[in-house]
């Protein structure tokens, strides 16, 4: 029998009918999938070649007027977003094509101490970074004058301050302890971060209620934690208000934050003053709250009283 020739093919038939019917059943896709891969790799490796040059040519670069930050609270006096851009040596680095752009914007924001959090940044339509700032609460004393600390006790920068500035906030004496780090980071004595709430929960009322400092002092118990630590706030005329414990650690049994508050505003509101009274005002307990009388401080012997 003589053998068939090409032209015996099936009418229709093509010579890529054979390589169709070789990829059916999802080989096409496989096929497809591998010519993607193939292209995706000579990219990268041609962006790895080019990709410096891209990123420093000034037509995509990215300067700190084209940066839109949330507009920092009129107690900070600083350009935040000169000096992220500084101290994260980001001047000649940034690009709109940089694919990482929003991650590294958040986490040079997100070092400054003024900034408590980054909520986001993004890059579409312009870029853009929404920041919560610290606010402060009170000025610790120390030694070499006022240091600043937010309601949490995190150090806040001196720079922003003036003398007449640092003079309107709550004072936190009696810290015999140093921060522990810089700006931006907790002061680390529980004392301060317990004195910091109590400032910051009467912030509003400060200057009204003609209040001086806060003390931090030891309960009877003696001191063993931060829920050990009980604190004084004194007026300028020196009126004792006993407050008792930090918003985060107040016992049972001891009046709420709201209450000690509401009754220092009540006692304002009816004598004018919070030093109408001869005595102390406790407000660490939640029954009576009179004020009761000073203890009467006996002083010691004169050198030449003492009994030999």
């Amino acid at each position: 029998m003589a053998k068939k020739s090409a032209s015996s093919r099936p009418a229709g038939a093509s010579p890529l009918t054979g390589l169709f019917r070789a990829f059916r059943g999802g080989r096409w896709a496989a096929l497809i999938l591998l010519i993607a891969a193939l292209l995706a790799g000579l990219w990268l490796t041609v962006w790895d070649h080019v990709r410096e040059h891209v990123l420093s040519n000034s037509q995509y670069r990215l300067e700190a007027k084209d940066i839109a930050i949330t507009p920092p609270p009129p107690w900070i006096h600083t350009d935040i977003k000169a000096q992220v851009i500084r101290d994260a040596n980001l001047e000649s680095s940034l690009s709109i094509l940089d694919k990482d752009l929003t991650l590294r914007l958040a986490q040079a924001f997100g070092l400054h101490p003024w900034v408590a959090k980054v909520m986001r940044a993004s890059k579409q339509p312009r870029v853009e970074v929404e920041l919560i700032y610290r606010q402060p609460a009170a000025m610790v004393e120390v030694g070499g004058g006022l240091l600043p600390v937010d309601a949490e006790g995190v150090l806040l920068p001196t720079e922003d301050f003036s003398p007449a500035e640092a003079k309107t906030y709550p004072r936190l004496t009696d810290i015999s302890t140093s921060p522990v780090g810089a700006p931006g980071t907790a002061w680390g004595d529980s004392r301060v971060t317990g004195a910091a709430q109590i400032a910051a929960v009467l912030g509003t009322h400060w200057q009204e209620m003609k209040l001086d400092h806060i003390l931090p002092s030891p309960s009877r118990v003696g001191v063993r934690t931060s829920a050990d630590i009980v604190y004084e706030v004194y007026t300028h005329s020196g009126t004792r208000i006993l407050w008792g414990h930090a918003p985060a650690a107040e016992v049972s049994g001891e009046m709420r934050t709201a209450a000690k508050i509401t009754e220092l505003i009540k006692r304002l509101r009816q004598d004018g003053s919070l030093d109408a009274d001869s005595g102390d005002i406790d407000l660490m307990n939640s029954g009576d709250l009179s004020a009761s009388p000073r203890p009467a401080i006996k002083p010691l012997p004169l050198p030449e009283e003492r009994e030999e």
